[in-house]
């Protein structure tokens, strides 16, 4: 096969090698049709062209250049005797189909007569096909019923086209694609001539079967009375309109109790096509608009009375009313098919129908006297949505008149900013969208000349929406409304410079769009009163987002154009009077940063308007909110508070006074959602208070005595104070301190407390004596290890995370001025190395990042191999290094003394026994490689570590023995020290002394452990000590594991019994007799404890004893020492 030089495409790179090879490969697959028996060969070759024809799924043009060849080769083993190779061929023309569309290779089959019979027969007689089989034979009979002579002049036995008939309808049942293949044979075969005669008896044959039917044959049906009112001759077709108008009729009544979607949009476009039909294409003089004849857009043509078919009526109706179902498919397909009927009818019948339409729109619209706006808030949004959708198509056919235009245009720039919001669900979308489709096809198709005229409001509704819209995509359809503008027209003020900065990706941002776009926008003054109507109409949404972005992008307008912000001052004033608290939140936002704005500018003309401002009770309803209502409304007060006091102006003390008071009222609420707020307003208020007292005041009301929201409130003020002055600031610390060490604090408010105190560090690191500053940073370290945890999991990392922001602004204030003493630092710096071996990530990496930030430090500054040390470590941690093949540099802490006991806690604590995720799996060897390279004992350890397995041990038994030790970590350190010495890491340095009392202590604490898992973590513990040279600390273990024989839990037993069956194997039992090792290994220790009480008594009087007579014969041997 001969192939071009050059094809074009861009998703495959080289499409002419990739065509030679596709080529190449069908031709080895159809050779082994002809001539391979292997099928798995046959099977491997079909596959490599399905791979090919998958290929082009988003190039399928590039088949066009071999079907015309290969469709009629593969389509002669369709129907041959072998099933594989008709199976095989069926898949690749079946894939054909599914890349490129049924229709363009429908019409490459071979269309020789004597394939009706042989295809009908195969189809009839054969069982068992596969579905694509089917599929594939049924398409090829639809194109071979289009042959132009009798069906009876071709047929080889009698009555080929009832044989065609019944397969067809026996098919229409089918779930798969077969159906539609049928559906399609079935319209083929009714369309024609000498077949029509039948359709009167298949459409009564229908009706009387309807009802036993499944969904699936009368979606198959309705498809093929779709086709054949498409392809059917008019003048064949009028003689059986009444049986089709019959039939529809039937199924629309029918529909109505089964609500199918699916058959609403077929009988949508068979009423669209019936219609067409009853309708001669000669009805209509040519009205469509010209763009090349002057007049055609205003002039009306005089068309004379014509009569209509009575049918028509009905299927206007129809549609008319399909465009408003609720699914969007069928309002698409009925507004396509009434747009095609507008255009066969004459203009006065098609312009009564584009009236009936926006009659229909305007349905429960109503004029709001009060702003002269229009209120859609009853109205129907799939209503809306279709006849955007019909006029959009009008638009787009040429079929709009200047006198139709003039009552569409309002519609659809009300329907560029529609939006209702029912409950939780907003609608609105799909009907922007069709309005921008709408002017996209409107600018398309109409010429500059018509449209300009009517255009100008049209583009500032597009603006509004291109720029302030929610959706994304709705943004970007009214670029390309834009556009279209703009590229076909050219007639939009400074038209050129909008598209270069709007465009389908630029407005893909919101919080762009509302800032830097809408300023660049308002430069022109055409645009800029249209913009303001939009920022103030979004103040009253329902989304506080929108509000917010509506509310800083006024800000900044005003910011720059201060004039205009006097004029909507009084209009934010007047719609305060509201009893939506929504709208109140929007309006409060809105008046503070005009005010501000206009206080940075000229106080004299604003100030006397605060304080009525401030007195808001004397416009909203305030007292008669409930609760949720009043906390948005207080919301929007302390935003305004905030704006107007942050202004460069010195308000008098009346004036704070007030706005101090809407502070403890918002306070009152005691809601948390609005904590933020009221603290930013109070930063504000407080640089107005010289002396203070505002601040006095609120820690005197709101203690820890107070409800926790209160409490956290001033705790919240305290920690945006903007400075402290020093005569305050031992009683804000004293204040907090009280407050954190209070009994019953919760989690939160602890957490809250600590991120106060980082709010404070540069006023306190400032103006604290280094003696006070010390004091507080060793406060703020014995606090920080906090580990609490509840159901909610480890809710003490809030407090360690906010410890971290602490330090880190404390350490690097210091780094300057070295106000704190070396011991607080490094104190600090520990607490750090800690965290940087949390289980939780993002505090993991915080730590690392603090000691990152704490470099600069001289502690840190010249002590080059730590910040090497911290350097690497927070690049392993950022995964720039393979975890697997290197050490983790954190674990270098262990070499430095001063950290090594916050180090050695943070890594067994992290890692345990190695059991976990990847990164504890990944850090656990990484420590247990570390520890095998130590030396074994201290002399031993090389000097530039300081470090030996010896010391290791001992930081384990110093924390066993502790009486401090902290019972949260006890079981971790136990399973990493288990898992060491079950390695003989520590084999050298178990002594007897200081072993017996960590078993002891192990013991005592598993006697009162109420969880089964940190028990079994201490008796694999006291395992590891059955197997030391000490013969007294194996003994020990062996009593202490005895005394867990008789537990109440039967997986304790079990656990224990396995222990000592384990010290039984190792003959370290040997003293006791052989008859209660038998007894031991014959007692069942899955009954109830109190069932061997006696023996395990037994069992541990022998171990005592022998512990009693070895301590004797240890006594006598160092008396004659002595």
């Amino acid at each position: 096969m001969e192939l071009e030089e050059e094809t074009t495409g861009f998703l495959i790179p080289n499409e002419k090698e990739f065509l030679t090879g596709f080529v190449s490969s069908i031709e080895s697959f159809r050779e082994s049709l002809d001539t391979v028996d292997d099928p798995s060969r046959k099977q491997y070759l079909c596959d490599d062209v399905l791979n090919y024809i998958q290929s082009c799924q988003f190039q399928p043009t590039l088949l066009d250049k071999i079907l015309a060849q290969y469709v009629p080769i593969l389509s002669r083993f369709l129907h041959c005797k072998d099933v594989l190779n008709s199976l095989l061929s069926s898949l690749v023309l079946y894939n054909f189909c599914r890349i490129r569309g049924h229709k363009i290779i429908r019409v490459l089959f071979p269309t020789e007569v004597q394939h009706l019979e042989t295809l009908y027969t195969f189809l009839h007689n054969a069982q068992d096909l596969s579905w694509q089989t089917t599929y594939v034979n049924l398409l090829w009979l639809s194109q071979l019923l289009n042959i132009p002579f009798p069906l009876s002049s071709v047929e080889q036995s009698k009555n080929l086209q009832l044989r065609i008939l019944e397969l067809a309808l026996s098919c229409l049942d089918k779930s798969g694609l077969e159906r539609e293949a049928a559906s399609l044979v079935l319209a083929r075969l009714l369309s024609r001539q000498d077949c029509m005669h039948v359709l009167p008896n298949i459409l009564q044959s229908s009706i009387d079967s309807w009802d036993s039917k499944n969904i699936f044959y009368r979606l198959g049906f309705l498809s093929s009375l779709a086709v054949i009112l498409k392809v059917c001759q008019r003048e064949d077709f009028l003689n059986y309109s009444s049986y089709v108008i019959s039939f529809l009729r039937f199924v629309r009544a029918s529909n109505s109790s089964y609500k199918s979607t699916a058959l609403h949009k077929l009988l949508s476009k068979c009423y669209a096509r019936f219609g067409l039909l009853l309708i001669p294409m000669s009805a209509s003089s040519n009205w469509k608009y010209n763009p090349l004849i002057s007049d055609s857009f205003h002039s009306l043509p005089q068309d004379t009375e014509m009569h209509v078919h009575s049918y028509l009526e009905e299927i206007i109706d129809f549609l008319l009313l399909s465009i408003e179902y609720n699914d969007t498919f069928v309002r698409w397909s009925a507004a396509k098919g009434l747009a095609r009927i507008v255009e066969r009818l004459p203009w006065y019948l098609a312009e009564q129908i584009i009236d009936a339409a926006v009659l229909l729109t305007l349905d429960n619209t109503f004029l709001n006297p009060i702003y002269n706006t229009v209120n859609i808030s009853i109205t129907c949004p799939d209503l809306w949505h279709g006849s955007m959708l019909f006029f959009a198509r009008l638009a787009n056919m040429r079929l709009l008149k200047y006198k139709t235009i003039l009552h569409i245009l309002p519609l659809v720039e009300l329907g560029l900013s529609y939006e209702i919001r029912v409950g939780t669900r907003v609608s609105g979308q799909s009907i922007r969208d069709a309005s921008c489709y709408f002017i996209w096809s409107l600018y398309r198709s109409y010429s500059r000349k018509d449209i300009e005229p009517v255009q100008l409001n049209l583009i500032l509704s597009l603006l509004q929406t291109l720029l302030f819209d929610r959706e994304v995509n709705i943004r970007r359809a009214a670029t390309a409304a834009l556009f279209e503008m703009v590229g076909r027209h050219g007639s939009v003020p400074d038209g050129l410079n909008l598209i270069s900065f709007l465009n389908y990706s630029s407005v893909s941002d919101l919080s762009n769009c509302y800032g830097d776009y809408a300023l660049k926008v308002a430069k022109n003054p055409h645009f800029r009163t249209c913009i303001y109507q939009k920022l103030l109409l979004n103040l009253h949404h329902f989304d506080y987002k929108i509000q917010n972005l509506a509310n800083a992008s006024l800000y900044k307008l005003f910011s720059i154009y201060h004039e205009e912000a006097t004029v909507y001052l009084p209009f934010l004033k007047d719609r305060l009077s509201t009893g939506n608290a929504d709208h109140a939140y929007g309006n409060f936002l809105a008046i503070g940063s005009i005010v501000r704005c206009l206080l940075d500018y000229d106080s004299s003309i604003i100030i006397t308007e605060v304080s009525s401002l401030l007195n808001f009770g004397t416009y909203i309803p305030i007292t008669k909110f409930s609760r949720s209502q009043k906390t948005k409304a207080f919301s929007g007060i302390c935003r305004m508070i905030d704006s107007i006091f942050s202004s460069r102006y010195d308000f008098d003390k009346n004036l704070s006074d007030s706005a101090f008071v809407c502070l403890k009222n918002a306070i009152s609420l005691r809601e948390e959602s609005i904590t933020e707020d009221i603290s930013n307003a109070f930063n504000s208020l407080v640089r107005h208070d010289p002396s203070g007292s505002y601040l006095i005041e609120v820690m005197s009301l709101y203690n820890f005595y107070s409800s926790p929201e209160e409490f956290s409130t001033s705790v919240s003020i305290i920690g945006k104070l903007p400075d402290v002055d020093l005569s305050h600031q031992e009683d804000i610390i004293l204040y907090l301190k009280t407050a954190y060490c209070s009994k019953n604090i919760s989690i939160e408010l602890q957490s809250s407390i600590i991120s106060a105190f980082q709010g404070l560090c540069p006023s306190v690191y400032e103006k604290s004596t280094s003696v006070k500053l010390n004091e507080l940073v060793e406060f703020l370290v014995s606090i920080s290890y906090n580990y609490r945890i509840d159901t909610r999991g480890d809710v003490g990392s809030w407090v360690r995370k906010q410890s971290l922001q602490v330090f880190r602004k404390m350490v690097t204030l210091d780094s300057r001025a070295q106000k704190l003493q070396k011991v607080c630092v490094i104190s600090v710096l520990s607490f750090m190395v800690r965290q940087a071996f949390e289980k939780i990530d993002n505090l993991r990496l915080l730590a690392l990042h603090c000691l990152e930030d704490s470099k600069e430090h001289p502690i840190l500054k010249h002590d080059e191999g730590l910040r090497n040390i911290i350097d690497s470590s927070l690049k392993y941690e950022t995964k720039l290094v393979e975890e697997d093949k290197i050490e983790s540099p954190a674990i270098r802490f262990l070499n430095y003394t001063a950290f090594r006991e916050d180090a050695f806690k943070g890594i067994v604590t992290f890692t345990g026994n190695g059991f976990g995720g990847g990164k504890i799996t990944s850090y656990y060897k990484n420590y247990q490689r570390y520890v095998y390279q130590l030396k074994d004992f201290k002399n031993e350890s090389c000097s530039d570590c300081g470090l030996s397995k010896q010391d290791i041990f001992e930081l384990y038994i110093k924390f066993f023995s502790s009486k401090t030790e902290d019972s949260r970590l006890y079981y971790q350190i136990a399973s990493s020290f288990t898992s060491l010495s079950l390695c003989g890491v520590f084999e050298k340095f178990i002594s007897s002394k200081s072993v017996v009392r960590v078993a002891f202590l192990a013991q005592k604490r598993a006697l009162k452990c109420t969880s089964t898992t940190g028990i079994i973590i201490i008796l694999n513990l006291l395992r590891t000590f059955l197997v030391s040279k000490y013969d007294v600390l194996a003994l020990y273990s062996l009593k202490y594991v005895s005394n867990l024989l008789a537990h109440s839990r039967e997986n304790i037993r079990l656990q224990a019994a396995d222990i000592l069956f384990f010290a039984i194997q190792a003959k370290i039992t040997t003293f006791i007799p052989e008859h209660i090792i038998e007894e031991f290994l014959t007692v069942d220790w899955f009954a109830p404890s109190y069932a061997n009480i006696k023996f395990v008594k037994n069992f541990r009087q022998l171990i005592q004893s022998k512990i009693e007579q070895h301590e004797q014969s240890l006594k006598s041997i160092n008396v004659s020492i002595q």
